[in-house]
């Protein structure tokens, strides 16, 4: 410790006399040497109280040369480089850069210094500075009277508290094991109070065990067993358990405005959203359940029935174990379910897919498990005419019987056309339908992709009652007849 703070006070130009308790003002001398003209060059000498550098071409003894160079820039670097490798000493001087064009060399307090340089490569000005009178520093401190002790303690920590220090106190070292450190673990017993505001602390905690009170921010931190009151979060992410949010009812659970579960392990999800009876769930504005087991998610989605589901705004499964999936979709028979937008469930048991404006694509294989049945609904068309018919339109229907011609007629062309659709048509009228290749003698449908190929290059008859079978075909965009009967 006596080292440290001899050297310490030195730095800051301290007179140290073991003993003497004052000493007078004393001078600091500094050299400036500035280098005004390059290339340097073989012989030129700098000589610094009485010790000789040369400069030279090849450095031989690197404790006496200086290496010349080219520029003055150059030049700077080497001499400051050669001295700081190999300082003056006896006395001891401080070395330093004057700007990029030369060194400077200070004295101690009350040190010598005399600096000559050869002709014709640089300058070099002398500067003295008298120190103020300074005070022997001894330990311990005690022996002094009252007012030295209060110069001696003052000035050592005036020292210890200078920005210009390049040294630190390790945060280990016993002078300081009461204070905080910034990297070793410690443990800081006693009530502490932070500011760096008017009634809040702005720092920050990293992996604490444990935080009470009023706590106003949290980032990028674990906290466990809190209780929040009215919090607002941005990006939560939750770890471990469940996020919950209890109702009023046994094991239940209610997140939005307005959201109440009433029921004994209900769930209510949205704002206005209610689920009152057991199990029960509802998520959206206005989404409600009324069944057990029953569960509602949407704006205005209703689970009225035991085991009822509804998905999405304004769905209704009021059917017993019925479902309903999507906007407006409608379930109100038992075990049944409906799919997609305003679908509606028209039988128990029953699978329902959208609507009669919509198609179902299935982009890879179907398989059927067990006793599987396809039907089709037969689609009645009475508009038909004797002679030529264009562009029947059978919609989205597969088996379709027309009527309505009291002698022979002719299908020139089907609307609604898309690949792979098949249509079946059933004439019962008595009267010969024929079907036109590519309008064939019967003459052409107006629209192209209406039109009809046969497979035999010719149109093609049934004898009074009979059927065609057709598939439309993308690639050609034209209606392939597969067969006619009879």
């Amino acid at each position: 410790m006596k080292k440290f703070l001899k050297g310490l006070l030195l730095a800051l130009g301290l007179v140290w006399g073991m003993g003497a308790t004052s000493a007078s003002a004393v001078d600091l001398i500094t050299a400036t040497i500035t280098i005004t003209n390059a290339p340097t060059v073989n012989g030129q000498t700098i000589t610094v109280n009485g010790n000789t550098r040369t400069w030279t071409n090849s450095v031989q003894i690197a404790g006496s040369q200086i290496l010349t160079n080219l520029t003055i820039g150059g030049s700077a670097t080497n001499l400051f480089n050669q001295v700081a490798n190999f300082p003056f000493s006896s006395p001891a001087l401080v070395l330093g850069h004057s700007g990029s064009t030369g060194i400077t060399l200070q004295s101690s307090p009350g040190g010598a210094l005399a600096v000559t340089l050869s002709a014709g490569w640089g300058t070099v000005v002398l500067t003295t500075n008298t120190l103020t009178a300074a005070y022997a520093f001894r330990v311990p401190y005690t022996v002094e009277a009252a007012a030295q002790q209060t110069n001696i303690v003052s000035g050592a920590v005036a020292a210890l508290d200078s920005n210009v220090t390049t040294n630190a106190l390790h945060e280990s070292a016993p002078a300081v094991q009461n204070l905080v450190g910034i990297t070793n673990a410690q443990t800081v017993t006693g009530a502490k109070t932070f500011s760096s505001v008017t009634g809040q602390w702005k720092g920050m905690v990293s992996n604490s065990p444990a935080i009470s009170g009023t706590v106003s921010a949290l980032t990028n931190g674990v906290w466990t067993n809190p209780t929040l009151d009215h919090p607002i979060t941005t990006n939560l992410v939750n770890y471990g358990g469940a996020l919950r949010s209890p109702g009023s009812g046994l094991g239940s659970e209610q997140f939005g405005a307005s959201a109440a579960a009433l029921g004994a392990n209900s769930i209510a999800v949205g704002a206005a959203a209610g689920a009152t009876n057991a199990a029960d769930s509802s998520v959206g504005n206005g989404a409600l359940t009324s069944g057990e087991f029953a569960s509602a998610f949407g704006a205005g989605a209703l689970a009225l029935a035991d085991q009822g589901t509804g998905i999405g705004a304004g769905s209704t499964a009021s059917g017993t174990n019925s479902t309903a999936v999507g906007a407006f979709a409608f379930s109100g028979y038992k075990n049944s379910t409906a799919l997609g937008y305003l679908s509606l469930a028209t039988a128990a048991s029953q699978l329902r897919l959208g609507t009669s404006s919509e198609h179902v694509s299935i982009p890879g294989p179907l398989s059927a498990m067990g006793n599987c049945e396809v039907t089709f609904n037969r689609y009645a068309i009475s508009s038909l005419a004797n002679g030529n018919n264009l562009d029947l339109a059978v919609g989205t229907n597969t088996f379709i019987e027309v009527s309505g011609p009291t002698g022979a007629f002719a299908i020139l062309g089907i609307a609604g056309g898309r690949d792979g659709k098949m249509v079946i048509i059933l004439n019962q009228t008595g009267q010969n339908m024929t079907i036109a290749c590519e309008g064939g003698a019967a003459g052409n449908d107006p629209t192209a992709a209406n039109r009809i190929i046969t497979m035999t290059g010719a149109d093609r008859a049934t004898t009074g009652n009979g059927a065609a079978w057709l598939i439309y075909n993308g690639n050609s965009s034209r209606w392939i007849c597969l067969h006619v009967d009879p």
